[in-house]
């Protein structure tokens, strides 16, 4: 798949160079390479295909694991779930769809998406890092060259920062005044220099769909039994059942 997305590219690029994406981008600095240096260097076409084969995933997977945690709270908390739709219903109409345009006028949508991020976990750890120099942290002696990766999770679920942190509460995210914040402590996506480079696209994609979805949908658990399942590197939701019905009564 990766290697047919690069030719496709060159055959409509031809010989014209295009940085502004990440295949040009690649393919411009590869070319910069001389010979004695494409041993000492990590650019190579193995390396493009492979990069761009975790963009992908690490993109569709994460959004779509999102969604599906997010149907599973939503569909298991009615007054969330309510209030949410109530809310589009006010701001959206619901004669129209929701847009990235109603996102700042929609605060409990997006706290609502927060707390499904905070709920879901889905990245318990952060992505590997590598200290650059001998330091200290936390009283601890952390030499030169040490691997380290951070517990997300411990942000995004310890009592100590969060009230009622084992319950699905949106209100999580709502100053008393009703505005959406973020407290410091909530970090999905990591933080700092290498906090993941799709937070951004991430959380309009999650939007679009998940405002989508409930603006036109109502959803509730079932009676069958909810299974759990082991994850690793990415915390799955679980498999459960649905009801859905329409909320216009014109449709079917």
């Amino acid at each position: 798949m990766t290697q047919s997305e690069v030719e496709v590219y060159k055959q409509q690029k031809g010989d014209k160079e295009d940085t502004g994406c990440y295949i040009g981008a690649y393919l411009h600095e590869l070319k910069q390479l001389k010979p004695d240096e494409e041993d000492d260097t990590s650019l190579s076409m193995n390396h493009l295909k492979a990069n761009i084969l975790e963009l992908f995933l690490g993109g569709s997977e994460t959004t779509s694991s999102t969604l599906w945690w997010a149907v599973y709270w939503l569909a298991s908390n009615q007054n969330a779930q309510r209030a949410m739709q109530e809310e589009m219903d006010r701001v959206v109409g619901r004669c129209n769809t929701p847009t990235i345009s109603h996102m700042d006028r929609l605060p409990y949508t997006m706290a609502t998406i927060y707390e499904v991020q905070r709920m879901g976990d889905l990245v318990p750890f952060s992505i590997p890092h590598m200290a650059t120099e001998a330091t200290s942290l936390g009283g601890y002696r952390i030499p030169e060259g040490t691997q380290m990766m951070f517990n997300l999770s411990h942000g995004l679920l310890n009592s100590r920062y969060w009230k009622d942190h084992d319950k699905f509460r949106p209100e999580h995210f709502l100053t008393e005044d009703g505005k959406v914040f973020k407290p410091d402590h909530f970090m999905p996506f990591g933080f700092g220099k290498r906090v993941c480079l799709g937070e951004s696209l991430a959380r309009l994609e999650v939007f679009v769909f998940l405002a989508s979805l409930m603006h036109r949908f109502s959803w509730r658990i079932t009676e069958d039994p909810v299974v759990w399942e082991t994850s690793t590197v990415i915390s799955r939701p679980p498999k459960f059942s649905v009801y859905i019905a329409s909320r216009d009564q014109n449709t079917d």
